[in-house]
């Protein structure tokens, strides 16, 4: 079954979406309507709840949707598609689906999932949080004043990001940051995962701790009064160089 529902992107101010298991990739587009592209059986189709209230677009999955029809064949993909000049709230969740996201730009950007793999291009907003529990987060390409990435043992990648504050936390998981602008905060820490950053400076005040692992600096010097930097790990390596050094060389 295939559902399509349209709206006005003057009457909404925020994205909310809810899900299970069905797979949900939103992005910008060459659009003028909000759309919300639904395919799947037609029951787990019809069950999913499409409601704009207060400015708030909401998507959601009901929650028995999964256990009562289990030994029914079920699938749904979710698409949403958005005008390039929107911007708004995004609270993006799934439980074991996979989420994309591409060219979204607002505030608040929130992107969460359990078991789900995370993949993110061409985020901008004043804060943007990923949540992962066992699936991974990749990133590339995000501007942003704070970026928040959490997992337990999903692998975190950002490639080409700018922020003023960073805060990565894992536990298992491995912490990759590629740097492409100047920040003020960076603070990253993993159990047993290793933690790369490359960072565009030549100079930070940095804290940088592992109980039984490695730990490299490359063109890195450590002074006062220069952008912070916190990475620590208990079994795990730390790796941090100054790309500005590294690719004139």
């Amino acid at each position: 079954m295939n559902r399509t529902e349209t709206f006005s992107p003057l009457d909404v101010t925020g994205l909310s979406v809810h899900l299970s298991w069905p797979t949900l990739d939103v992005f910008s587009d060459d659009t003028d309507e909000i759309q919300v592209l639904i395919a799947g059986d037609d029951n787990s189709a019809e069950d999913l709840k499409v409601v704009l209230e207060n400015g708030r677009l909401s998507i959601d999955q009901p929650t028995r949707g999964f256990s009562y029809r289990i030994n029914q064949p079920i699938w749904m993909q979710i698409v949403i598609r958005l005008p390039r000049s929107w911007k708004g709230e995004f609270d993006l969740t799934t439980v074991s689906g996979s989420l994309t996201a591409r060219g979204l730009s607002g505030s608040d950007i929130a992107l969460e999932s359990a078991s789900g793999d995370i993949k993110a291009e061409d985020l901008t907003g004043l804060t943007v949080k990923l949540v992962t529990v066992s699936g991974d987060a990749d990133v590339v390409n995000i501007d942003c004043d704070t970026c928040i990435i959490r997992s337990v043992s999903g692998d975190m990648s950002v490639i080409e990001g700018t922020a003023g504050q960073w805060r990565l936390t894992d536990v298992s998981g491995n912490i990759t940051l590629e740097m492409s602008g100047s920040f003020d905060k960076l603070a990253a820490s993993s159990v047993s995962g290793n933690v790369r950053v490359d960072v565009p400076a030549a100079q930070v005040d940095a804290y940088i701790r592992s109980v039984t692992g490695r730990i490299r600096t490359r063109d890195i010097s450590i002074t006062e009064n220069a952008p912070t930097i916190r990475l620590s790990t208990v079994s795990g390596d730390l790796d941090i160089r100054n790309t500005i050094q590294t690719s004139d060389k």
